[in-house]
């Protein structure tokens, strides 16, 4: 009779995760962790917006709250990089390049091509760049890139080795967190709403702030000094945009 060597763990017929066990269980869970990880980040993003716009006061920002859904989710995000350009443009100028250079020269060879999502990040950054630049045609951003990216690129030529070449390789590897890091950056100090800058003139009265709702009968407007007001739609005697 033949014998058999029982692997605890291995793969087999009872084991079509090749896995095996205990030891399969991580693989199957990541991509949990990995939408429970990037719910965690929006939800944490979308409160320090709240509460940069509220000008950090509970009772502002539960009012505003009361008028969001998960339809503003999308405004909120775009409304961020579109508010403070120049906070934006430091950001860009930073991620560009050294997207680009772990996009040509991985920190870490993966032997293998580039997956498409792997692609978009980089893609992503070089629309919003040059989007950025053609709107305002500002050269400090052009230095700004060429400086960052010059500089990771002689210090990986240089440190070969040793602490400077771990830090720049952990740098790269983990630009997705730099990534989070910066955003989570803006959240807290971009304090202008996602909504249109508006004035609204009510008997006779002006109020300039950003309208949160228009609803049956009455607005909600959050005004210029942070505070919430419900007006009348037939109390307003003229409403336009400002610049």
């Amino acid at each position: 009779m033949a014998e058999t060597n029982d692997v605890p763990g291995g793969g087999g017929e009872g084991n079509p995760d090749g896995g095996g066990g205990i030891a399969g269980r991580p693989g199957r869970s990541r991509p949990f962790i990995a939408a429970g990880t990037t719910a965690g980040v929006a939800t944490l993003f979308l409160l320090l917006r709240l509460m940069a716009v509220a000008d950090w006061n509970w009772g502002t920002a539960s009012s505003i709250a009361e008028t969001l859904d998960f339809s503003d989710a999308l405004p909120i995000v775009l409304g961020t990089l579109f508010a403070e350009p120049t906070l934006t443009g430091i950001l860009l100028a930073v991620l560009l390049p050294l997207a680009f250079i772990e996009l040509i020269w991985p920190a870490v060879d993966l032997g293998r091509g580039r997956t498409l999502s792997e692609l978009l990040f980089p893609a992503a950054l070089l629309a919003a760049s040059v989007t950025w630049l053609l709107s305002f045609r500002s050269l400090w951003f052009v230095v700004g890139a060429l400086g960052v990216g010059i500089l990771v690129v002689l210090l990986r030529l240089l440190w070969r080795e040793g602490v400077g070449h771990d830090l720049v390789g952990r740098l790269l590897r983990r630009l997705g967190i730099a990534s989070v890091v910066g955003f989570l950056v803006l959240a807290v100090f971009v304090d202008t709403p996602w909504m249109a800058h508006e004035e609204i003139t009510v008997d006779g009265q002006t109020h300039t702030g950003y309208v949160l709702t228009a609803e049956a009968g009455f607005i909600r407007v959050l005004t210029d000094e942070r505070e919430v007001l419900i007006i009348s739609s037939s109390a307003i005697t003229g409403r336009g945009i400002l610049d």
